[in-house]
């Protein structure tokens, strides 16, 4: 005779067996996938990058398939009072899913000229571009506001300049390499520091990656002394969020009209 005690333990492995399955899909496709990987990333040992262009391979197999949203920030300061002379916010939030997705926007906070408070900035102070497959408009916000359709070429709402590849390749010629392991919000991360090359005009160069062990790039600051025409302490930083969980919405801006102002 069958104990029914017996079939009743059994039914409960089974439920958590399939339980933790269930689980282990749905983290691999939420944000925080790459977590179930504990090992050093794709291309870093536990002490050295050995193989730069696997760990950009690794990062980009990771969003390619995946929305997700990046956002960029640059600060340029005078180096002898680390007075901001300029500022700038990029942000993509992008679906590379099927027929391509996203917007991409760029604010640029500039300090005040020698004329004064109330000269012009140089640059515009926000422009915004929408793209859904072939269809991108962009809208430039300076003063007055501009709205135009522009072809795909010229937009940045593409896959390659939201990934910052080439910040992590550069770690193949870095020197003083460190690579430690850490944990970010009980996420296994892997930090890995380098000083990169100088160059004709950039000097004490130096970058920071914080991986997840899957070589999915969470974090990117970079640091360095440009010297091209006066010399500038600039400082980035890249982060990808929302990963798996980006939805771009259509601007209500971008309704077919070019050529548009007000």
């Amino acid at each position: 005779m069958i104990d029914p005690r017996r079939v009743a333990a059994l039914v409960l492995v089974a439920a958590l067996v399939v339980s933790a399955g269930c689980a282990a899909v749905q983290d691999a496709t939420g944000d925080r996938a790459s977590d179930a990987v504990e090992g050093p990333p794709p291309g870093v040992s536990t002490e050295n990058v050995t193989d730069a262009t696997a760990l950009v391979g690794a990062h980009v197999d990771a969003l390619s398939n995946r929305s997700f949203t990046a956002v960029v920030t640059s600060e340029r300061r005078s180096p002898g009072d680390e007075e901001t002379i300029s500022a700038t916010r990029q942000r993509w939030r992008l679906d590379p899913t099927g027929t391509v997705r996203g917007t991409w926007s760029l604010r640029v906070r500039e300090a005040p000229s020698s004329e004064g408070d109330d000269a012009a900035p140089q640059r515009p102070t926000r422009m915004v571009s929408w793209r859904s497959g072939d269809t991108t408009y962009r809208r430039v916000e300076n003063g007055s506001v501009t709205v135009r359709s522009v072809p795909v070429s010229q937009t940045r709402v593409r896959l390659a300049p939201a990934l910052s590849r080439r910040s992590i390749v550069a770690l193949g010629d870095a020197r003083n390499v460190s690579v430690s392991r850490t944990t970010v919000d009980g996420a296994t991360r892997y930090e890995i520091t380098g000083d990169l090359p100088d160059t004709r005009f950039r000097s004490n160069r130096t970058v920071t990656l914080s991986v997840a062990p899957s070589g999915l790039v969470r974090e990117i600051h970079v640091t360095y002394r440009s010297e091209f025409r006066s010399a500038i302490a600039v400082e980035r930083t890249v982060r990808f969020t929302a990963i798996g969980e980006t939805t771009p919405e259509r601007p209500d801006w971008a309704d077919g009209t070019t050529n548009a102002t007000g």
